[in-house]
């Protein structure tokens, strides 16, 4: 949880009705579900974030409580918990700190930044899935996909995803 001021992204998905980006796992690994890749016939392009009702969160509002659009539930209360602090999704709250603003607060950054840096092979789990396997870490930091200093940004300033913007609302319609 983010105890400092809000720093919201406005939305960048056409006709979405949220208020602002609201970051969900998109992949199983995210969520510490690491065996689903493993699967024989797993498709992880159809894997979706679940609430305790059992529906995707792509069945539930994007604004307000985000109630389900399935049944009865008035909100979404994620069925996984954090990896690294073992609260639920509803418990955290999306925000943009810059490279700069960390630096001065005294928190991590860079390579140090990334998930469980102080720990090796917790943060190889969360980047590969695998303990031992560091290539992941090493591109990011070392190869073509090095993380470069950042250049002074706020939160009007693109991210790059990697993926072209879509009129897709990540909460369904």
């Amino acid at each position: 949880h983010h105890p400092g001021p809000k720093s919201q992204a406005p939305c960048a998905v056409g006709e979405c009705q949220c208020r602002a980006f609201a970051f969900i796992p998109s992949r199983p690994e995210d969520v510490g579900e690491f065996w689903l890749q493993r699967r024989k016939n797993f498709d992880p392009s159809t894997w979706k974030a679940k609430c305790r009702c059992k529906h995707p969160h792509t069945e539930h509002a994007a604004i307000g409580l985000r109630s389900c659009r399935s049944c009865r539930c008035a909100q979404f209360e994620s069925n996984f918990l954090c990896a690294a602090c073992d609260r639920h999704w509803e418990d955290h709250e999306t925000f943009f700190d810059t490279e700069a603003a960390r630096m001065e607060k005294g928190l991590p950054h860079g390579e140090e930044y990334l998930p469980f840096a102080e720990i090796p092979q917790l943060r190889n789990m969360a980047l590969t899935g695998k303990t031992e396997d560091s290539v992941k870490y090493k591109s990011i930091t070392r190869g073509r996909e090095v993380i470069k200093p950042s250049a002074p940004a706020d939160n009007n300033t693109p991210v790059p995803f990697g993926y072209h913007k879509s009129n897709a609302n990540p909460f369904g319609k």
